[in-house]
């Protein structure tokens, strides 16, 4: 696209005359990286494959239940917007309130430490009430995509359970599959009230899929509208800042000016 203006050159000379015409070509440079084409597409990974179940994270035996797992970046293996999360169940469960959080930490293990300090700097990226259906994979649409970096963080998911009072249902809950990993798994429970006191960690962590789903690609064609100079016209031996009349919005984009 070229648009004609009135203004100095690049560098900021003009020409023995107290005006030029610039002819000015505008370039959009939208930089894709190989990493960002070939994940074009949502991608879900599934991290775990042991078929025995408990309640956690989506228990409601006693009123309020807590559950922290970590999920290491070699597990999960991608990087990008986290937009679902889903946990397997093999039992129909009760209707509850259940929130999720996302954290990225370094840490590779759990120690036990209150719920308020897990949850503290965390993003709650899931806030709604949920039934379980036995058998299939209970998907959670986040609300809000967590940006995950991988790298050296890996992945504290934390879920809330509040059924409220004394709970309901066994002891198993709705049977959510889980597979051993030494100290990636950390659990509250407590009626009447949350729980305020430090976790158990265990090696009981929940199997997860966790989908991730790659940033809207750009379409179209910009449409810049005019060039604007700060200052018009130029006064000889002085420089002006160029703009656009409509800038384009996104990221991965370069502006590059050209004079002749």
């Amino acid at each position: 696209m070229k648009q004609n203006y009135t203004l100095i050159s690049l560098l900021g000379f003009l020409k023995p005359s107290n005006l030029i015409t610039a002819k000015i070509n505008y370039f959009l440079l939208v930089l894709i990286n190989l990493f960002g084409f070939s994940n074009a597409f949502a991608q879900t990974v599934t991290v775990g494959t042991g078929t025995a179940n408990q309640r956690y994270p989506l228990g409601n035996f006693f009123g309020f239940e807590r559950s922290a797992s970590i999920y290491s970046a070699a597990e999960l293996s991608s990087v990008g917007d986290i937009s679902k999360l889903a946990y397997y169940t093999t039992a129909v469960g009760a209707t509850r309130p259940i929130k999720i959080y996302l954290k990225s930490i370094t840490a590779t293990t759990l120690t036990a430490s209150s719920w308020a300090s897990q949850i503290s700097g965390a993003t709650l990226v899931y806030d709604g009430t949920i039934t379980t259906t036995a058998n299939i994979w209970k998907e959670f649409i986040l609300t809000t995509p967590f940006s995950y970096t991988g790298g050296t963080n890996n992945l504290l998911v934390l879920v809330e359970a509040n059924f409220g009072t004394t709970g309901t249902g066994g002891t198993t809950g709705t049977g959510v599959r889980y597979s051993t990993s030494a100290n990636k798994h950390m659990y509250f429970y407590q009626d009447n009230s949350a729980p305020t006191g430090n976790g158990t960690v265990d090696g009981n962590r929940p199997n997860i899929q966790v989908t991730f789903t790659a940033s809207t690609p750009c379409s179209g064609t910009p449409t810049p509208g005019n060039t604007l100079a700060a200052t018009n016209p130029v006064a000889a031996g002085s420089s002006s800042s160029l703009t656009l009349q409509n800038t384009t919005i996104g990221s991965g984009v370069t502006y590059q000016w050209q004079s002749s």
